[in-house]
């Protein structure tokens, strides 16, 4: 069996306790959900996935609806059959063929008024509905300030306008993230399970997107989230100031995790979706596979979380909310899924340059597989152009001399590598800074579960490796993205050989040709001066 296989088979063996924990049918959380409807929003993304996937795995939800908007030809009804046919489902599809019977899509969309939904949709959720999940956001950091407040922000009022008219609500779960309260004046500093003040009403920032002019938006936006790096955090600290003062009497709680990698345990190890090759996952697999030579990054703590102890804490959540509601404990509470500091940035190169995975890298590979880091940006550029631009010219100059193409989808190399660059720059922000995610809340209430709900639904980081973690991760990269089938793992052992004495010839030649250079350089300008 391939190494690669053998690794795999081993994560599996984690599974184990799960399952034997969910068939002895004394789980709280399972009794709570069972025979319950549930309302999605972000259910095609990443964690929604998940999400949809362990509620009815784990728990025998009577259904869940799920808010789909048609896109790209596709009308909301393709999108869930496409949805369920998604790998993520694989598990559940060997022991529930019909588990697609519980899932009715909704066709509507977070960013419209009344979420896009019609008169009878909206009707019909409040009348069935018992738990609200929120996990739809616009994740991109350089989206407009319109586009992230009418759907981070407004379309949070709208779910809250929702649930105030769901007859039987029991819960609702507002899925924000850590770093939306990670504010420059907080660097080094401590981001505690509260609510912060909001730099602007909710309100006030709905009026403006709805009816500001382009050009006057844009040109306040700088200005107006200032101690935020991006708009995404900012309309997250918004919107979680509109759950705080408009929740009312809901139950209703905010879960923040932080940077989320792939699955550790569930539906399967590994497990990530292709949608997160363009957050830090895109860094993992582009070095895991040889293309990324170069990080920018401080020395600093890391906080990131396998993806199913995410969703583990937000079902947890759910029932957390519940139980303190109906014991009239109606403060608003909030969830921080925290690693503390667990894990530290450089770590993560040194996993991908470690005999281990060297010994486990994919015959994907398009060169040697090793990096450098700095927290110099100039460095950064000059090493960028050295390692990845210059190699990427030479790369197009030959591929268009030959009339090869690339395959679908990737223009040139050379622009693959100006998004990588220019995303590197985006998330340099939260990897050259430093805050410390309190996770009391969170801590207390993996200690109020009950022994088989700490193994059913565990989000307990603390007692994982990062070592362990990170090799998982990147066997679900090769199995999920790269999609080698974890196959011929000592053909891409022997291709890093070659590679290695390629990269060395590499430098070899690029240092001559550079000397070279600077040495005609040098006799051309004392020429010039004699």
């Amino acid at each position: 069996m391939d190494p690669a296989e053998v690794l795999m088979e081993e994560a599996k063996a984690r599974q184990k306790p799960i399952l034997e924990a969910a068939a002895r049918g004394d789980s709280e959380i399972q009794r709570f959900f069972s025979g319950t409807t549930a309302f999605v929003t972000g259910g095609t993304g990443f964690l929604g996935k998940l999400l949809i996937e362990k509620l009815i795995r784990s728990c025998d939800v009577k259904k869940i609806y799920v808010l789909s908007r048609p896109k790209k030809a596709m009308s909301s009804k393709e999108r869930i059959s496409a949805l369920l046919k998604d790998c993520v489902f694989d598990t559940l599809r060997e022991t529930n063929p019909d588990f697609g019977n519980k899932i009715e899509p909704v066709e509507g969309d977070v960013a419209e008024l009344q979420l896009g939904l019609s008169v009878q949709s909206w009707v019909t959720i409040a009348e069935e509905v018992d738990v609200i999940f929120h996990m739809a956001a616009t994740t991109r950091f350089d989206e407009t300030l319109r586009k992230a407040t009418l759907i981070n922000v407004r379309g949070t009022r709208e779910i809250l306008a929702l649930a105030k008219q769901c007859k039987n609500l029991r819960s609702l779960v507002y899925v924000s993230t850590a770093y939306c309260q990670a504010t420059r004046d907080r660097i080094k500093s401590e981001v505690l399970e509260q609510f912060y003040t909001s730099p602007i009403h909710p309100d006030a920032l709905i009026g403006m997107a709805e009816s500001m002019a382009d050009e006057r938006l844009v040109s306040i936006t700088k200005e107006l989230i200032d101690r935020w790096p991006n708009t995404y955090t900012f309309t997250k600290a918004v919107a979680e100031e509109l759950v705080r003062s408009n929740v009312g009497n809901l139950p209703a709680c905010v879960v923040r995790p932080p940077i989320v990698l792939g699955a550790y345990n569930e539906p399967s190890p590994g497990w990530i979706d292709p949608s997160c090759v363009y957050g830090a996952t895109g860094w993992f697999l582009s070095a895991s596979i040889g293309f990324c030579h170069v990080m920018l990054r401080e020395n600093i703590d890391f906080c990131i979380v396998p993806a199913d102890f995410v969703i583990n804490a937000v079902i947890a959540s759910a029932v957390e909310t519940r139980n303190r509601h109906d014991n009239d404990e109606k403060q608003l509470k909030v969830y921080t899924i925290s690693s503390g500091s667990k894990y530290n940035t450089d770590v993560g190169s040194k996993i991908i340059q470690s005999d281990r995975m060297k010994s486990l890298v994919s015959p994907k590979s398009v060169w040697y597989c090793w990096t450098v880091e700095t927290s110099n940006k100039f460095i950064f550029w000059l090493l960028y152009w050295i390692l990845h631009y210059i190699p990427a010219y030479i790369v197009d100059t030959l591929l268009f001399l030959l009339r090869l193409k690339l395959p679908e989808g990737i223009p040139s190399v050379v622009k693959v590598y100006t998004k990588i660059y220019k995303s590197t720059l985006v998330l340099s922000y939260f990897l050259m800074n430093e805050w410390t995610f309190k996770d009391d809340n969170t801590v207390d209430l993996y200690n109020r579960l009950s022994t088989t709900d700490k193994v059913l639904f565990n989000f307990n980081i603390k007692p994982i490796t990062y070592e362990d973690f990170l090799t998982t991760y990147c066997l679900g990269l090769r199995k999920y993205i790269v999609k080698d089938d974890l196959k011929n793992t000592r053909k891409g052992v022997r291709m890093q050989f070659w590679f290695k004495i390629a990269n060395f010839l590499y430098f070899v030649i690029f240092g001559y040709v550079l000397f070279k250079f600077f040495y005609s350089l040098y006799n051309t300008t004392k020429y010039i001066m004699i």
